[in-house]
């Protein structure tokens, strides 16, 4: 149950994100770098929150 909360706290924030830009794109509207850079940057704090988390809730 643990692992999978931390994988929802690390994870959710980057799904949810390109959810929320790909139902928000304009279509034809060409290729976003901004979207790029802003899922790249929540996935690697996304990470790092995982690493952190799963060393404290270590059993």
């Amino acid at each position: 149950m643990k692992k999978l909360v931390i994988n929802l706290i690390a994870y959710g924030p980057v799904v949810g994100y390109i959810i929320y830009s790909r139902a928000t794109n304009v279509p034809n509207s060409g290729f976003n770098w901004v979207e790029l850079v802003v899922a790249i940057l929540l996935g690697i704090v996304g990470s790092m929150l995982r690493q952190y988390l799963k060393q404290k809730w270590k059993d």
